[in-house]
């Protein structure tokens, strides 16, 4: 039985205030039908909007575990329209905005057809089969289309590259003795393509870097060791600028106590699982986990945010395109300045709220006495995890583009995937100015950031896709 789409649910679900959604039907020239996996699919087209005027039309609809719109600008491009670009940001949280007037929709003006989902579950586990659901479904209701193409940012490279790696290699590839949980059995549809644009350090990486190393409890935040804050004077930042220059003493204390804490974490979670196993845990299936200031987003831990000499450029040269268009190949240095330290220390915001399970899925292996990190490089932890893009680039065939932006602190993690990448057909660029979020601090001296990256991504897709 299919299920409409309200606009209310849009509205709760997009974060799309003021959105309006009308009467249900399907793509122009598409199949009426609808994959098993994604049989309560429905599509919904939108108000007249700019891009009804330019004969794209947005599609919204819904699977099993995800909300997504579809840009169609139909088949005029006979090349371009045989290609859908798809996102999926991969996310700690549920119901991430669904219009998106940034990323993918920019590709459906050039004639591609673009798709980005909400998913409803916040755990990356659940995401994975959302994906594979939307996939279906476009496969089977949209005319004419040929090849998927996976489209991450930041942690979306997690979600992306852990989805193909297990429809590549089959759930198996996460369910050896390594894993602190194995995942469950899953099929999931390939994608043809994946595009990484600035992708993080991994999920788990970077709660581990933003980890409170000064905590006297691992379960509050209300006392802390002043000697172990990396906002702090006397510890060597500027608070009110973020600027820093850590003593080496304090950055190995820092890191270690960082590791030290994620592993007792850790143990945690795998206590509590033995207990939820044994019939004696909070529920029959899961419980709660909260790790106390511990959020991938909050940057006062992580000590490359404030002193620069982390983090700050490639180990090899790689192709740079500059604001004439122009391409030069050389070492790529980051343009990204000193982060002024987040406020509110002691705000429950400050959480990652997650659950027994999804933390024990993301787990890695942290070397206690290894962990740190330099210019270009991060030491002491094991990358065969689930939310390791470059890890999971080992195992991934398909075509595979690898996009770093200079003014970020996680740019170089494009040579990282590019590395490691198996994909016969690979390639890797750096766009000069461009943010981790996709803007620029300088418009003036960068120019149009986003045509410059758009136009690149349109060649490789035309000449490595189709």
């Amino acid at each position: 039985m299919k299920s409409e789409m309200t606009r209310r649910d849009f509205l709760k679900l997009s974060g799309a205030v003021g959105a309006t959604a009308i009467a249900a039907g399907v793509l122009s020239g598409c199949s009426t039908g609808s994959s098993t996996a994604a049989s309560s699919s429905t599509a919904t087209a939108a108000t007249e909007t700019s891009a009804a005027a330019k004969e794209i039309k947005p599609i919204l609809g819904s699977v099993a575990q995800s909300n997504f719109v579809l840009y169609d600008p139909g088949t005029g491009d006979a090349d371009r329209s045989r290609i859908c670009i798809l996102k999926m940001y991969g996310s700690s949280r549920s119901a991430d905005v669904l219009p998106d007037t940034n990323t993918v929709y920019p590709y459906a003006e050039m004639g591609y057809r673009a798709c980005n989902c909400s998913p409803r579950t916040g755990y990356f586990i659940d995401q994975v089969q959302a994906l594979s659901d939307v996939i279906d479904w476009l496969k089977e209701n949209v005319e004419g289309l040929e090849k998927i193409v996976l489209w991450g940012n930041s942690r979306g490279c997690n979600l992306n590259s852990a989805y193909q790696r297990i429809a590549e290699n089959g759930a198996a590839t996460f369910q050896t003795d390594k894993m602190f949980k194995k995942i469950p059995d899953m099929t999931l549809t390939p994608a043809d393509a994946i595009m990484h644009f600035d992708a993080n350090h991994g999920f788990m990486v970077n709660v581990l870097a933003s980890l409170a190393s000064n905590l006297l409890d691992d379960d509050s935040v209300m006392q802390r060791d002043p000697t172990m804050d990396p906002s702090s004077e006397a510890n060597g930042c500027n608070p009110e600028t973020g600027e820093a220059l850590y003593s080496d003493e304090f950055l190995q204390k820092t890191w270690k106590a960082q590791a030290e804490r994620y592993n007792r974490l850790l143990q945690r979670a795998v206590d509590r699982q033995a207990k939820i196993d044994a019939g004696e845990g909070m529920f029959s299936d899961d419980e709660p986990f909260c790790v106390v200031m511990g959020f991938g987003n909050v940057n006062n831990y992580q000590l490359y945010e404030h002193d620069r000499r982390f983090y700050n450029s490639t180990k090899n040269a790689w192709p740079i395109l500059h604001p004439d268009g122009t391409i030069t190949e050389e070492v790529v240095k980051s343009l990204h300045g000193p982060q002024k330290p987040a406020a509110n220390f002691e705000s429950m915001s400050r959480c990652y709220n997650t659950t027994v399970s999804e933390f024990l899925y993301l787990g890695m292996h942290v070397d206690a006495d290894e962990f740190h990190y330099d210019a270009t490089t991060l030491y002491g932890v094991d990358d065969d995890n689930f939310s390791s893009a470059d890890g999971n680039s080992r195992y991934i065939s398909v075509p595979t583009l690898c996009v770093g932006r200079t003014d970020g602190s996680e740019f170089e993690v494009a040579e990282w995937i590019y590395e490691k990448s198996i994909a016969a057909k690979k390639d890797i660029v750096f766009i000069e100015g461009m943010t981790h979020g996709g803007s620029t601090n300088d418009p003036e001296k960068y120019g149009d950031v986003n045509a410059r990256e758009e136009g690149y991504v349109d060649q490789w897709l035309l000449n490595n896709v189709l």
